[in-house]
């Protein structure tokens, strides 16, 4: 410590990280309180890390002493010592590196042959020598895994280290993959239980399932149709798909995460086996919302590492294109209420379709009291901002009829109330400024549809979303006021704060004019849905068990959740009006309350000409922001089902 921070180093780094780190840190790593023990632990990995790239980089200088001391240069002093640090190197022309291990710190299959020999040994070495320290600090065995070494664990999950590649030093990320990553075909004798057994199974995540003896089909007759669902659930040879997209996501999210930290403004990203969740994941790292701050954070170009297969090439593509309407997606829902009121929100929806062939259309209040829109009005009557009924259609199948009652489409249905107060049953004013994101569900469906028509998918879609603000005022609807739906149906309003669920009622009744075959609504709708479920996944509710299987199989190949929850007839009882035809909340809350309005809303969806339509209703309230921002979760696995959906339709047209 004397040596480095008293003028014994060329490396300002350095000096400048022991200063900060042992002046405020050392009664802590002397005295290891409990409660420091977590400081301590981290100040150790820090130096280890810090050791170990100049271990990398002194090793490079000494292999290529030798040639140049035979070949003087006329570099400058500032060259001289910036040559003389690794950390000095990390902000460089070349793009910073992220790869993959797996837990014994040998490298992936394809990850050897993006990097030459000398920099995979270089970057084993500088892995092992802070694996050394480690150990030596903290009394703990560890090993670098080397392609020779023998098989432990490595202690660490994420490490940046600083090989030399093509004459550069580069920064390269080495994160470690979770159990169920990419990883060898797994034998017979592999136990489940055990970590290294279990990241060697081997998991698809194609949408198309392959029936093999660990997986069981079933299969479900519905009044609507017949479906084959299968489910890898319980199966102990081979992981999930969740746990295979969720290893690749996490370790991306890391290792992006990681070398933004260090200044890098240019990332290649390993493929790690999944070109398409790599990308949406390194994509989804370097989003920031700052467009409203004074001083913007540099922007961050990602790319897949060096050339992969086309198909590779392909899928990164795919999921670069996800990621952008994933990001549109988080970006409405972050815009503040007064920078998104209905009118900006269906022209910022309409920005983002421009050129794509979508074809958007605005309707006003005149309009929607033409249609009998009486629920949907009456949410928007307390504001000032006016109501607008955004509908978007994208046709990409091909026309196999001119009658339009024959054409099939389906329909997403997508709240959004650009801001909630409550109305008169106004909301504690505690975390209030979150309501900003009750317009999520129609955020979803903007960039669904957005994502399906940049893919050229060949199915038709039409997405409808009511946008309105719940304000309270002298002209706001008041508890115990009846309105009218489109149909006819009188709804008498016990609580102003459950208004997502009428504005929805008018939109599902306007979607039979489309003739779907199946509706999907989208809703931050409930806070019982947290309660019941966290942020750990969304709810589902539709009578429909094909349609569930159909989603759930979705969200499992996005990575991403989503949880059955019940409609039974019980929950009816909790609408009987004694003035109206129903409530839009029970008159004495018996719980249950996502299952109710979901209740609430299946009395919306009407039997359409054809056939009986296929309806489920998604509460995304627990997992649509966090930390006050919008996470984006659901759409991924919206836009799987409708990926899905559009070859199945196409395998069926052909």
């Amino acid at each position: 410590y004397q040596r480095r921070v008293h003028g014994e180093s060329s490396d300002p780094e350095w000096t400048s990280v022991t200063s900060l780190s042992l002046k405020r840190m050392l009664p802590s790593l002397l005295f290891g309180c409990r409660r420091s023990a977590s400081i301590s632990s981290h100040v150790c990995r820090l130096f280890c890390s810090k050791l170990a790239m100049r271990r990398g980089a002194e090793a490079d200088n000494s292999n290529n002493s030798k040639s140049e001391s035979a070949a003087p240069t006329t570099s400058s002093p500032s060259a001289a010592a910036a040559s003389s640090s690794p950390s000095a190197e990390a902000p460089q022309k070349k793009p910073a590196i992220l790869i993959a291990v797996r837990k014994d710190g040998s490298f992936i299959s394809n990850t050897a042959n993006l990097l030459n020999q000398k920099s995979n040994s270089q970057i084993s070495a500088q892995l092992a020598a802070f694996s050394d320290v480690t150990a030596s600090s903290s009394g703990g065995s560890c090993s670098g895994g080397g392609a020779n070494q023998k098989k432990k664990d490595v202690a660490f999950a994420a490490r940046v280290v600083y090989p030399q590649i093509d004459g550069e030093i580069r920064a390269v990320a080495v994160v470690q993959l979770a159990a169920g990553g990419v990883s060898a075909t797994a034998t017979d004798d592999d136990d489940p239980n055990d970590a290294d057994s279990a990241t060697a199974a081997t998991t698809s995540i194609t949408p198309t399932t392959n029936p093999s003896s660990t997986t069981t089909t079933t299969t479900t007759t519905t009044s609507a149709t017949a479906c084959s669902a299968t489910s890898t659930t319980g199966s102990n040879k081979i992981k999930s798909a969740y746990d295979a997209v969720s290893a690749v996501r996490s370790a991306v999210l890391s290792g992006v995460s990681m070398l933004d930290s260090l200044g890098a403004t240019s990332i290649e990203v390993d493929a790690m086996g999944m070109p398409q969740i790599a990308a949406e994941s390194a994509h989804e790292a370097v989003y920031r919302f700052d467009e409203l701050k004074q001083k913007k954070r540099s922007t961050i170009t990602v790319s897949m590492l060096a050339d992969g297969p086309s198909t590779d090439a392909q899928a990164w593509t795919t999921g670069a294109i996800l990621s952008r309407s994933h990001s549109l997606m988080r970006r409405l829902a972050d815009l503040p209420a007064n920078y998104i009121t209905p009118h900006q929100f269906a022209s910022e929806a309409a920005q983002a379709l421009d050129s794509l062939p979508v074809a958007v259309v605005a309707h006003d209040k005149a309009w929607a009291k033409h249609k009998g829109m009486g629920a949907f009005l009456a949410v928007a009557q307390g504001s000032a901002e006016e109501p607008v009924f955004l509908q978007m259609s994208y046709m990409g199948a091909p026309k196999s009829s001119e009658d339009e009652s024959q054409v099939r489409r389906i329909c997403l249905v997508g709240k959004g109330v650009t801001f909630d107060t409550g109305g008169i049953s106004i909301k504690p004013s505690n975390n209030m400024h979150d309501m900003k994101t009750d317009m999520t569900g129609a955020a979803m469906v903007v960039a669904a549809i957005q994502a399906t028509a940049a893919l050229n998918l060949p199915i038709n879609i039409v997405g409808l979303t009511p946008l309105v603000e719940n304000m309270p005022s002298h002209t706001a609807v008041k508890p115990g006021d009846v309105v009218r739906a489109m149909d006819g149906t009188t709804i008498e309003i016990l609580n102003t704060d459950a208004e997502g669920r009428l504005i929805l009622a008018d939109a599902l009744l306007y979607s039979r004019n489309f003739s779907p075959h199946t509706i999907i609504d989208m809703a931050t709708l409930t806070g019982a849905i947290r309660m019941a479920l966290g942020n750990a996944a969304a709810g589902i509710f539709s009578p429909d068990d094909c349609l569930v299987a159909e989603l759930d199989s979705a969200a499992n190949a996005a990575g991403e959740r989503l949880w059955r929850m019940p409609l039974f007839p019980e929950y009816e009882k909790d609408l009987k009006s004694k003035v109206a035809d129903l409530t839009n909340v029970a008159y004495s809350s018996s719980g249950g309350g996502a299952s109710v309005a979901a209740t609430f809303l299946r009395r919306f969806v009407k039997k359409t000409p054809n056939a009986p339509v296929r309806w489920a209703h998604l509460d995304i309230a627990g997992i649509s922001f966090s930390q006050n921002q919008a996470t984006g979760r659901g759409l991924r696995t919206l836009i799987q089902w409708l990926r899905t959906t559009a070859a199945a339709e196409q395998q069926k047209s052909a």
